[in-house]
């Protein structure tokens, strides 16, 4: 198992640990205990199989891209799988990608490397193109025709991040103030049908979704919840293909979704230190959603055990069930 890069300072109160054997599956949703006496926990770990990132190909919805990742042999894999089938296949390995593939209308996958370059390749494994060359390149996304990705950028000759714009052969189409429009969020874009985008807006104080049409320039906050912990950050986003709901991930607080007219968030899913969701995607038709599922337990007093699996459920959050993928 592969130790995270990351440790979260717990609360000092009177109390202890739980001595019943932990749930790992995540099927029920708990917080975990805090930690008693003067001590830097918890310390986070994953699993030797990791299934994440799946996103739908939006011209056949019975097909998703995911990331399949190895601990023990270091191996880390963009496959496909058919759900119809049950079969999967490797697009590409040998690279350490970071956050969620972008599968485009125009059949290429995007993706982002761990040295914060953009790739693109054909879903058969095919043509794989280096796309950026400098700065950092992360969290990239494809307007619905595929023709357009747009991606967070910083260069060393720009003090803040912006969104950059190139077509699908790397060349460059236009940027804009990433902050500018977002005050000061940073994270992942959706594209509507309606060129609008989707993302996490503001501070800790005003936190919460926006969109931005990219026609008229013209920027709407449509919630605010506030940024209260780490729980609390947007890890992805999607419009609907209606172009009038968002759904979003906040980590440990769960799946919601937001009508852009009504205003009015719903919860889905709940979620937990036990049970979070991460990366996910809307089938074409919109009925369908498919979702990196992390389901985590307490190893020992001060590690937890993280596993990312892909859940598939219906697009109001119901009739959620586990993919069972192939080990590569």
């Amino acid at each position: 198992m592969r130790i995270r890069a990351y440790i979260i300072a717990m609360s000092i109160i009177v109390g202890g640990c739980s001595k019943d054997p932990p749930i790992t599956d995540g099927s029920v949703c708990y917080h975990f205990p805090t930690i008693q006496g003067p001590t830097i926990c918890y310390l986070y770990s994953e699993g030797q199989y990791q299934f994440k990132a799946p996103c739908f190909n939006p011209n056949n919805q019975d097909e998703f891209c995911y990331l399949f990742i190895n601990h023990e042999t270091n191996v880390s894999k963009l496959m496909r799988y058919s759900l119809t089938s049950k079969e999967s296949s490797t697009v590409v390995e040998g690279f350490s990608i970071l956050g969620q593939p972008k599968w485009s209308k125009k059949n290429w996958i995007v993706f982002s490397t761990i040295d914060h370059q953009l790739w693109k390749v054909k879903s058969n494994g095919d043509s794989l193109i280096h796309l950026t060359f400098e700065g950092s390149s992360l969290y990239p996304e494809v307007n619905p025709q595929g023709t357009v990705i747009a991606f967070n950028q910083q260069t060393s000759t720009q003090e803040l991040p912006f969104l950059h714009f190139i077509n699908d052969n790397g060349f460059s189409i236009d940027t804009i103030d990433y902050f500018k429009f977002s005050n000061g969020a940073w994270g992942a874009t959706s594209w509507s049908k309606n060129d609008e985008l989707a993302f996490p807006y503001g501070s800790e104080v005003d936190y919460g979704v926006a969109s931005f049409d990219l026609i008229s320039e013209s920027l709407d906050q449509i919630v605010s919840n506030g940024y209260h912990s780490g729980k609390d950050k947007i890890e992805d986003i999607k419009w609907h293909p209606n172009s009038q709901d968002i759904y979003y991930t906040k980590w440990k607080s769960g799946f919601y979704r937001i009508n852009i007219f009504s205003k009015q968030e719903q919860l889905l899913k709940e979620g937990c230190d036990s049970r979070a969701y991460e990366h996910f995607s809307i089938s074409q038709d919109g009925l369908k959603i498919i979702t990196e599922r992390v389901n985590s337990f307490v190893e020992d007093e001060c590690t937890i055990i993280q596993n990312s699996t892909i859940y598939l459920m219906d697009i109001n959050g119901l009739d959620e069930v586990e993919i069972e993928l192939p080990i590569e």
